[in-house]
């Protein structure tokens, strides 16, 4: 009968042991995807991960639950503050729609585990800067921020992690304009391809050999497009070849 109902979206398994179905646009395989998502976010408070665990599971049946539950370790890091984080978000993203500017604070975390404010070359902490673009990269939310008179270093284009700003809030001066800022803004998509772990820095120009067993770190890092020449070896996993990359010069903060 269920075979024959028309019944949209669902599997029918016949076995020797039993009969059952599952939905056939969200299998045990999906789910187990969503769960590993979820179990690894950093935004999310134990409790609300709980949550949404448990409504994934109400997906399946027990029988997969049990076999879904525990079947992957996943990477549980230091969670974040979620709702500090979305709140700063939400003021970058009201001060880029009203061409505005964001003041914040910039923090690092000692050995004792606490946020410390970070002082300026100035001598005070807080930043006053023009939000170029927002990113998400390996599992952190970035703010990227122009000053035309840097707040450290010399350095105008700064990355900064949302989890690490505080005291943030719109300025009421206007966002800097010009073609720096436009090219900046243009180009956004481009920079973050070309970043490592996100790291500001100058852009070098660098030549890396590569075994060949090796390469799928680089296509991972930085997707299919690499190149790679001047050979040496026989055919095999030992054989090497140059690419060459673009990426920032990690300088210490």
């Amino acid at each position: 009968a269920i075979a024959t109902s028309g019944i949209g979206d669902v599997r029918l398994h016949m076995t020797p042991r039993g009969v059952w179905c599952e939905h056939a646009q969200l299998t045990p395989a999906k789910v187990r995807l969503m769960l590993n998502a979820v179990q690894s976010s950093r935004f999310l408070t134990t409790a609300q991960s709980n949550e949404l665990q448990e409504d994934l599971y109400g997906l399946v049946s027990r029988h997969q639950e049990s076999i879904l539950a525990g079947q992957v370790n996943v990477d549980q890091r230091l969670p974040k503050r979620s709702q500090q984080v979305f709140d700063v978000l939400d003021v970058v993203s009201a001060a880029l729609a009203a061409k505005r500017k964001v003041e914040f604070r910039y923090t690092f975390t000692d050995f004792s585990g606490k946020p410390r404010q970070i002082v300026g070359d100035n001598g005070d902490s807080l930043r006053v800067e023009t939000p170029i673009a927002l990113y998400f990269s390996e599992n952190n939310y970035y703010v990227e921020t122009y000053t035309s008179t840097p707040w450290r270093h010399g350095i105008e284009v700064m990355l900064s992690r949302a989890d690490r700003m505080v005291d943030v809030r719109m300025s009421e001066e206007p966002a800097d304009v010009g073609r720096r800022v436009h090219d900046l803004r243009r180009s956004a998509r481009k920079r973050m391809g070309e970043s490592f772990d996100m790291v500001p820095g100058i852009l070098r120009h660098v030549f890396l050999r590569v075994r060949s067993d090796n390469t799928n770190l680089l296509f991972d890092r930085f997707g299919l497009g690499l190149h790679f020449g001047l050979f040496e070896g026989e055919a095999g996993p030992s054989r090497t070849a140059l690419t060459y990359l673009r990426i920032p010069q990690v300088s210490s903060f």
